[in-house]
């Protein structure tokens, strides 16, 4: 316990005013559905595990640090700030920051209040954070209108009282501002029924998969000869190995089936149902329980992002703000903070990303260096940490600059003739390359039917080979362009590579924004032979020039 030591008053609840824990022993927790449901008993849920566990676990995941402001503006990490230290390597000798806060996100999702205590030097600087087991901690107000934490022992002993600045609190929802609501007990009406579906599964299977009956005997039975046939009965019928046997009634005896069979209770529908039930309770996109049935390409990475926003985004401003006013002096607060990033969550797939840092680049919003930092590439020593800046932007406050003078009429050009022949030569050149390009587009388009609703594997995986198809596929229509525009064999090659990338792009521009009917209809009739004007007309202007 580091700092408790000492045994101190004990604040019992009472019925009057119970506190969670005296609540639940009281009425055990048991729903209407006839079943149990307290935080543990719910982690037996799928559901509800992999709920707790994507949210804990892509809080642990985000890195957090500590940031410090510069003047005029701009911040930059606090490494030689203690609470750095503990944010990011070391909040605990023995937890390391990922398995720390997700440990101290799943007290908060499962039981409405997570605690960890403070350690400080003799300067009240933090110097460890030790979670508590939040069945143990139970925030009080004095008399006097003051927040303690009673801290209790194994046999509900009281053991220390600590203040406010000794804890570190992440609450859920609440109605006072001093404790969470655990959202098992608010949902555990909702649970209870999964439960019991599951529970009814089970039961279901344990029986063969067929409902309970009664055994008639025509003459009355005592009750020892009652339990033996029931005991005999079971012993031959019940069981998964035991299904379809044959059963033989003697002395009159008849059986009828009672009980409802699982289509008539909805079985399916129920435990289905349930999934959405607790993606709710927990704030969760659907999908993030593992329920795909309307997910679809168009709609994951808006729901992925719904994800963040909605679900995650809270819990971190929990954390921080608690961070903030647990962790950081007053006096530094002005200069200090603490912030998760974000971007490892927030990446898209390789086309987005690149596509994104394009455009940062072109419009000097960051350096070659910067790009590649957010990659995980190593600098480029010269020339990477330069800023670009368009030709034709200019400050709006400056003078517009004034307009060139008018040029002088070119003189006659002798060539124009010759150059025309070319560009028609080039032209002549289309349908051979539309054909090459239809080939690529109809490999594409039955890879995405293969691929289903799967198209974000489909464009890491497939696209990842294809670009080198769809080169050689139009790599002898260049050789035959850069005859007929007098390029040698290299120039050939290097346009081949970039019409390649360039088709690739757009290739996966269309998965994540076109709906699959209008991108087969794209893909299978316009698309190649579009492609193979713009890129021809392209290459002859560009060699004419």
């Amino acid at each position: 316990m580091g700092a408790i030591s000492a045994r101190l008053d004990e604040t019992r609840s009472t019925l009057a005013m119970p506190d969670a824990l005296l609540l639940q022993a009281l009425t055990g927790g048991v729903t209407a559905s006839g079943v149990t449901i307290n935080a543990d008993t719910a982690l037996t849920l799928s559901a509800v595990y992999n709920a707790v566990a994507i949210i804990a676990g892509t809080v642990g995941a985000l890195p957090l640090h500590l940031f410090r402001k510069l003047e005029p503006r701009g911040r930059e990490r606090a490494m030689d700030h203690p609470v750095e230290n503990l944010l990011a390597i070391e909040p605990d000798a023995e937890v390391p920051p990922y398995y720390f806060w997700e440990t101290l996100l799943g007290h908060v999702l499962l039981r409405g209040n997570g605690y960890a205590q403070i350690m400080r030097d003799g300067g009240s600087m933090p110097t460890a954070l030790h979670i508590f087991d939040p069945r143990r901690v139970q925030p009080i107000r004095t008399e006097q209108l003051q927040l303690l934490y009673e801290i209790k022992d194994s046999r509900g002993q009281v053991i220390a009282k600590l203040p406010p600045d000794q804890i570190i609190h992440i609450r859920g929802l609440g109605f006072d501002g001093l404790v969470g609501y655990p959202v098992i007990w608010n949902a555990r009406e909702s649970m209870g029924v999964g439960k019991a579906a599951e529970i009814y599964g089970a039961a279901l299977f344990g029986n063969s998969a067929t409902p309970s009956g009664i055994l008639s005997h025509p003459a009355k039975l005592r009750k020892e000869g009652r339990d033996n046939l029931r005991k005999a009965w079971d012993e031959m019928h019940a069981g998964p190995g035991k299904a379809h046997r044959t059963a033989v009634l003697e002395e009159g005896m008849t059986w009828t089936a009672v009980g409802m069979e699982p289509k008539d209770s909805q079985f399916l529908q129920t435990r289905k149902f349930q999934i959405a039930e607790i993606a709710r309770w927990f704030n969760l996109p659907v999908h993030k329980l593992k329920d795909l049935d309307r997910a679809t390409n168009n709609n994951i990475e808006a729901e992925n992002r719904s994800f963040i926003d909605d679900s995650i985004m809270p819990w971190l401003i929990r954390i921080t703000q608690e961070v903030r006013l647990k962790l950081i002096n007053k006096p530094e607060r002005k200069i200090y903070f603490a912030e998760h990033i974000l971007d490892a969550r927030l990446r898209g797939d390789t086309g987005a990303r690149y596509a994104a840092y394009a455009s940062a680049r072109q419009w000097g919003i960051l350096s070659i260096n910067e790009i590649r930092d957010k990659e995980n590439m190593n600098p480029i020593p010269e020339g990477g940490d330069v800023y670009l800046q368009p030709l034709n932007m200019q400050p709006a406050t400056d003078e517009p600059p004034e307009p060139p003078a008018k040029p002088e009429p070119p003189p006659p050009d002798d060539d124009e003739p010759e150059r025309t022949n070319r560009a028609a030569a080039v032209a002549a050149l289309r349908p051979v390359l539309a054909d090459a390009l239809g080939r690529m587009l109809r490999k594409e388009t039955k890879a995405v039917r293969r691929a289903a609703e799967n198209r974000e594997r489909l464009s890491e995986e497939f696209y990842a080979e294809h670009q080198a198809y769809v080169c050689a596929a139009i790599g002898p229509v260049l050789d035959s362009a850069a005859a007929i525009l007098g390029q040698d064999e290299g120039w050939a090659h290097r346009q081949a590579l970039d019409l390649a990338v360039e088709h690739v792009a757009r290739s996966l521009s269309d998965l994540r924004t076109m709906l699959l009917d209008d991108l087969y209809c794209s893909w299978e009739t316009q698309r190649a032979e579009m492609q193979a004007i713009a890129w021809l007309g392209r290459l002859a202007g560009e060699s004419n020039g």
